[in-house]
């Protein structure tokens, strides 16, 4: 009797792992780190990319990619944001044409559905707008142009459009790069794209919680005067190891560790994910 009572404990504990590992498998927590405890209200991932830029803001089960690397690195990035459990995405924004942030759009669009399409109101490139056209009908989602006062909610969070104004000037790139304020509750995330300090010092800011630091963390990008009247905790700089442009900066650096931000790299760190529970930020990171 005690061996088949043996055999019988034997038979449930392996049942028990058995079921156990399914579970794993399922909730697949080493793809979701930010989420694996099911208490993160909102996130922003900084998802590396390489020499460029993607970000994803998450709240509510609604998700909002801010721009999609380059080329090179589109097949990561589509996997990192399944390995999120995303399959539609809301909202995908590009702040600015350049290759480094637009590149991977087409893989975007070809593997994930699209509520809502933005680009910068503004650019006169017949070519550029007909470019973003093109993707929006075949993904069969809306085209919007985003400017200074249009705001996009994203469950319990909202995004507001800081930048472009309407005399940013028309032969610079970067100065027409959209600025985003993303908000949920009393967090406050400062997402800049490539914008100039120039640009930056003149709009009205609040104090932030996080700033994606502009340009990659260029020379031009992030001014004293910038991290004074923005006050990060925290600072998020997207570039690749050992790029050619020398990013980030030394003095970028030093202006950052100057104004008291953790400073949180791709190069360095991997994907960088600032979740929000319990109206606190904790950074995890993501090899």
């Amino acid at each position: 009797m005690s061996h088949r009572r043996d055999r019988r404990i034997l038979a449930l504990a392996l049942l028990l792992c058995a079921a156990g590992c399914a579970l794993l498998l399922w909730l697949r927590p080493w793809e979701r780190p930010a989420a694996a405890a099911g208490e993160v209200e909102f996130a922003l991932h900084m998802i590396d990319v390489g020499q460029g830029d993607a970000l994803l803001l998450t709240c509510g089960g609604k998700s909002m990619l801010v721009d999609a690397g380059p080329r090179d690195s589109a097949a990561s990035l589509c996997a990192y944001l399944r390995g999120q459990g995303i399959r539609t995405l809301d909202y995908v924004v590009l702040t600015h044409f350049h290759a480094d942030h637009s590149g991977g759009l087409r893989e975007v669009f070809a593997q994930f559905g699209v509520g809502l399409f933005l680009v910068p109101d503004g650019p006169d490139d017949e070519q550029i707008l007909a470019y973003a056209g093109e993707l929006a009908g075949k993904n069969g989602c809306a085209l919007g142009l985003a400017c200074a006062g249009c705001v996009y909610p994203l469950a319990g969070a909202e995004v507001s459009v800081l930048s472009p104004e309407e005399n940013a000037d028309p032969d610079e790139e970067n100065a027409r790069s959209l600025v985003l304020l993303a908000r949920y509750d009393k967090i406050r995330f400062l997402l800049t794209g490539d914008a100039p300090a120039e640009l930056l010092e003149g709009l009205r800011l609040p104090r932030c919680d996080l700033l994606k630091v502009s340009h990659h963390g260029s020379t031009d990008g992030t001014s004293a005067k910038l991290l004074s009247r923005v006050s990060p905790a925290y600072a998020f700089i997207s570039c690749g190891a050992g790029n050619e442009y020398g990013h980030p900066h030394e003095s970028c650096l030093r202006r950052l560790t100057e104004a008291g931000a953790q400073v949180w790299r791709t190069d360095q760190q991997g994907t960088c994910v600032a979740a929000v529970t319990g109206g606190k930020v904790r950074v995890v990171t993501v090899r």
